[in-house]
């Protein structure tokens, strides 16, 4: 895995106290509209009540609150009447309005009108596990589907902001905007983007029969795509990430999932930030996609975005920007 340099932060940042929310004033990237959390009202769950609480502080953002009948809180008292006082409790602790919203849809059928509008979805891992079934698409895809905003699966507890983000990116239209969203963790968080070389599509190009002669090695075909990876992330970067924000850029080969939590390790990494397409119905069933892969071995919390069809294409814009560097 190869790595540039991180970008220091400025002075100011240095010195501020992180316990302090930042708003994010200085990139519109980072604003945020109406954040939805999801409950089953379980121990769990609380903890993803919590992210949502803190990063709408963070970010002065409205907050709305819909429960979800999945787990252990089915068997107790009135949870709409318990969601309520989760409500009022932690919009006094944090002088903030929290709307409730009823549920009166069976699973995830109501959650689609709670959420209409809103710029993030908060989920616990354990409630999608709860809610997830063999024979139908994921809960987190089925919330990406309906939504079409980001999801944010909650895995820890949350006592303060986010300290590290790392933000997969691949070298096509979407990048930018997925960048855009991952910069929700605030602009004291360190932003670590990762991009994953194919080391099969490598090895295959150069070793068509018959013209080894005119191919480039595998070393040499490592090389150029390793600097053209890097030198589009820096791009990227550096025209979306507020100066003075400490970033840095990683490019591997070999597996995304598994690079990503080596990586996750190395770099103490707090969020991961990963894209997702739209996937058949075959396809979120029956086959194990990075996302998925991502979601049920990472041990920081995950936000998966929803990428658009212009993300599955290289970006001509961008391309040129790299060509011109």
């Amino acid at each position: 895995m190869t790595s540039q340099p991180e970008r220091p932060p400025s002075p100011a940042l240095a010195s501020a106290p992180f316990s302090q929310p930042v708003l994010p004033g200085a990139s519109n990237a980072a604003a945020m509209g109406l954040i939805v959390a999801i409950t089953d009202l379980s121990v769990e769950s609380e903890q993803a009540l919590s992210r949502a609480v803190l990063l709408a502080v963070q970010h002065r953002a409205p907050l709305r609150f819909v429960y979800v009948a999945g787990g252990s809180s089915q068997l107790g008292p009135d949870p709409q009447a318990r969601l309520m006082q989760r409500c009022r409790a932690l919009g006094r602790q944090h002088n903030l309005p929290i709307e409730p919203i009823e549920n009166l849809g069976a699973m995830l059928k109501g959650v689609k009108a709670a959420a209409m509008g809103a710029n993030l979805l908060v989920v616990h891992h354990s409630l999608c596990g709860k809610l997830d079934g063999f024979f139908r698409r994921s809960t987190v895809d089925q919330l990406l589907h309906d939504s079409g905003c980001p999801v944010l699966v909650v895995k820890n507890p949350a006592t303060e902001p986010y300290r590290s983000s790392l933000i997969a990116l691949d070298l096509k239209a979407g990048s930018a905007q997925l960048l855009q969203r991952g910069l929700i963790a605030g602009s004291q968080t360190r932003v670590s983007v990762f991009h994953a070389l194919d080391n099969q599509v490598m090895r295959a190009a150069a070793a068509t029969p018959g013209q080894a002669s005119a191919r480039p090695s595998v070393d040499q075909r490592r090389t150029t795509e390793r600097q053209r990876a890097q030198t589009y992330l820096r791009h990227v970067v550096d025209l979306h990430v507020p100066t003075g924000q400490p970033a840095e850029i990683f490019v591997a080969y070999g597996e995304p999932a598994r690079e990503m939590m080596a990586l996750q390790c190395a770099r103490l990494v707090h969020l991961i930030v990963i894209g997702k397409r739209q996937a058949t119905f075959i396809d979120d069933v029956l086959q194990r996609s990075t996302g998925q892969n991502v979601l049920n071995s990472a041990s920081a919390d995950v936000l998966v975005s929803p990428l658009d069809p212009a993300a599955l294409s290289p970006s001509n814009a961008d391309a040129q920007a790299v060509k011109g560097t």
